[in-house]
């Protein structure tokens, strides 16, 4: 019976994956900043991310990026022109 304890583990684990996706973290960004200082504020205009889907570029949530998108494959084949399914160009 004990060998049978890892078995919610992994439903829970697949379910969470299929409900909010694979982790796709930022890869580049497009900003303007307030002066040449590099500790300046900055305003972002666009983020990239990459990740097992592939990659994407979307414009920026009030100037800002989110270091991670959880997104389903399906999700970028629906939202995204640009996605490159097949690796990095």
């Amino acid at each position: 019976m004990r060998f049978f304890l890892f078995l919610p583990v992994v439903v829970l684990a697949y379910g969470g994956f299929q409900w909010a996706g694979l982790p796709h973290p930022i890869w580049s960004y497009e900003y303007t900043a307030r002066d040449s200082h590099p500790l300046s504020e900055r305003t972002y205009h666009s983020c990239t991310f990459i990740g097992p889907y592939g990659r994407w570029t979307e414009s920026a949530e009030n100037g800002r990026c989110t270091w991670v998108k959880w997104r389903r494959k399906d999700e970028l084949v629906a939202s995204s022109s640009d996605a490159n399914f097949g690796g990095l160009p």
